[in-house]
């Protein structure tokens, strides 16, 4: 996300049409309406080229370069999701953002939505990107995305009008090195329901993976795989019930997990007052 509070200084102003007339190459990924009617198109630290299939941007060394289309008036886009068709040219995985502003006053947090996404070399993807959904309003990192899209998990402070959005920008972070895009399309789409996306077991009802639970009986099934597991691995030595180090320094228990200094550094105390280790996966993105 971009930390100014201000657009940054334009480098170069075209109007949109030069890009636009390129989208309908990629008609099959299209939604039902155009994202950017009477829009200007700015550049940071970006050149755009028009090629047959589509504009080019070449992005320059430089703090977040970009390309922005500024809304001559605000557009609506209550109830919709953003769809950007990219295609990454170069030799090398690209990662990208996208940030929605409702406001000149945008910040990178306030007043606005953002997020990222990336391309592996020569690949082209559609991504989609809720415009009124914000994942952390439904507890979760990221919301279904649109059917055959990848998604953007959009962020942002909860001051932000869908209905008053005045510009969209394309950006890389801090790049050491010219990278490039081919930018096919941008249209919107209506925004993904969440009627009936989780399933009785609280699961995602899009998709399905190795070890789903189907029906009742399946968690009876795992439940019983798991106890031979743990027969078969018991726990180390010298462990309490929490997996703290039982024989290691003591300190007060207070009946829950937290941090201590000791001996200089930082460590996790379990409730009984025991040194704890934690490891373990972080997150998963899917490559």
């Amino acid at each position: 996300m971009l930390p100014s509070k201000k657009y940054m200084p334009a480098i170069t102003v075209f109007c949109c049409w030069f890009i636009i007339s390129v989208f309908a190459h990629d008609a099959s990924a299209s939604p039902a309406y155009p994202a950017l009617p009477r829009a200007l198109a700015v550049t940071h630290a970006a050149e755009i080229q028009q090629t047959a299939a589509g504009a080019l941007i070449t992005f320059q060394p430089a703090n977040w370069p970009h390309l922005l289309f500024q809304a001559q008036q605000p557009w609506n886009w209550n109830h919709k999701a953003l769809c950007i068709v990219l295609t990454n040219p170069g030799s090398k995985s690209i990662q990208f953002g996208v940030r929605v502003d409702d406001s000149i006053k945008a910040d990178g947090w306030h007043h606005c939505r953002s997020g990222t996404g990336e391309l592996a070399p020569g690949q082209t993807a559609v991504f989609s990107m809720p415009i009124d959904l914000r994942p952390a309003d439904y507890g979760v990192k990221g919301l279904p995305a649109l059917p055959n899209t990848l998604p953007i998990a959009s962020i942002g402070a909860s001051d932000f009008d869908p209905a008053h959005i005045v510009a969209i920008q394309i950006f890389l972070s801090h790049p050491a090195a010219s990278r490039q895009l081919l930018l096919k399309n941008i249209s919107l789409s209506n925004a993904a329901s969440l009627k009936g996306c989780t399933d009785q077991f609280g699961q995602y009802t899009g998709e399905q993976w190795p070890g789903k639970v189907l029906h009742a009986t399946d968690l009876l099934k795992q439940r019983k795989a798991e106890d031979k597991w743990l027969q078969s691995h018991p726990p180390f030595a010298n462990r309490d019930e929490y997996g703290g180090w039982a024989n290691g320094p003591v300190f007060h228990a207070t009946g829950y997990f937290r941090t201590r200094r000791f001996q200089g550094k930082w460590y996790f105390v379990d409730p009984l007052g025991h040194l704890f280790l934690s490891f373990g996966i972080d997150c998963i993105q899917d490559q």
